[in-house]
């Protein structure tokens, strides 16, 4: 770092890239430098709009430019790995889009490296940085509700029925599993730092061989944690935990919440409101600042295990559905 900001580059502008460069107004200690889109025009209008310096059209300009000290990558699934490996081995911090990869097998492979490379590798898994979710975390230390003893949640909308978009084609990683579903599933576990498994799953896999609905029964520690993704329905898009002394839920949507409602024994709920400062990027931002600023290569609260172990589970589920990518394969 040639000075005290860190300074970021993006690559692939699209509409989470937008998120991310809005958010980046209210944080202190850091600057988007450059942005790099295969499409020129795309890249020109985002960079005008966040009034970014430099534009790039190729990924690996932007990776080989020694102002930049870090990258966020926000193109599809399937280029996380081989774009992140990029940039790992061209010494930037990393902070890509969720999932990091489309297999734990993948991951690891990363992690290694990043380790190697003494820079930060973290998964932008937003959701787990956000006031509501903080909060959340307070209360089930403090036990507010008790011990809890089942979790519920949903992630669902209909989507366009468009085969050649990226959440429907296999060839880019598409499915409800890694877009949707993992958003449950690591809040599920971000809950409570305990061994996960997968008591059971149900996949429905559409026209397209990638799955469009799935359920699912975890058990993280002793926990049930019940959870739905769909792209072919409305759901709840709640997360509620039930404790021996109460409830807690996260008012839809869950994963980008600015509300939750606790309910204390045969007291009446009550509803807490904590905005956002921007577009609610900003607090990962921080941490992942924080962390390439105290030399980090793993970010505290959201760790390479806690990404493996999500990657794990999803692994599971979707190798028992029969669905494979074979662009990614699996840990034996």
């Amino acid at each position: 770092m040639a000075s005290n900001i860190i300074t970021w580059g993006i690559i692939a502008p699209g509409r989470i890239a937008h998120e991310f460069a809005s958010a980046m107004a209210v944080v202190e200690g850091a600057t988007i430098l450059a942005v790099a889109s295969r499409d020129s025009e795309r890249g020109q209008r985002f960079a005008e709009r966040y009034d970014i310096p430099v534009q790039y059209q190729q990924y690996s300009d932007l990776l080989s430019d020694p102002a930049i000290d870090a990258v966020y990558i926000a193109n599809p699934h399937r280029f996380h790995f081989d774009t992140i490996r990029a940039a790992l081995t061209a010494n930037k911090h990393v902070l890509c889009e969720k999932p990091l990869t489309v297999t734990e097998a993948q991951s690891k492979v990363l992690f290694d490296l990043a380790r190697s490379r003494k820079v930060l590798l973290m998964e932008a898994l937003w959701t787990r940085y956000l006031p509501v979710w903080q909060a959340i975390q307070q209360h089930l230390t403090n036990k507010t509700i008790g011990d809890i003893i089942e979790v519920t949640s949903s992630f669902g909308f209909e989507i366009p029925r468009d085969n050649n978009d990226r959440l429907l084609n296999k060839a880019l990683a598409g499915g409800v599993l890694l877009d949707m579903g993992i958003y449950p599933i690591s809040l599920s576990t971000f809950i409570s730092h305990s061994p996960t498994t997968v008591e059971s799953s149900s996949v429905v896999i559409g026209p397209t061989g990638v799955d469009e609905q799935v359920t699912g029964v975890l058990h993280v520690g002793n926990t049930p944690c019940h959870f739905s993704c769909s792209f072919v329905s409305a759901l709840e898009n709640n997360f509620r935990l039930t404790g021996t002394k109460g409830t807690l839920e996260i008012v839809a949507p869950f994963w980008a919440a600015t509300q939750y409602r606790l309910t204390h024994g045969n007291s009446q709920p009550h509803t807490f409101e904590l905005p956002h400062e921007a577009s609610g990027f900003e607090y990962q931002i921080r941490a992942a600042v924080k962390a390439i600023v105290f030399g980090h290569t793993q970010e505290p609260q959201n760790t390479w295990a806690d990404t493996q172990q999500v990657q794990r589970i999803m692994d599971t589920i979707l190798s028992r559905a029969g669905v494979d990518y074979d662009f990614a394969p699996r840990t034996p």
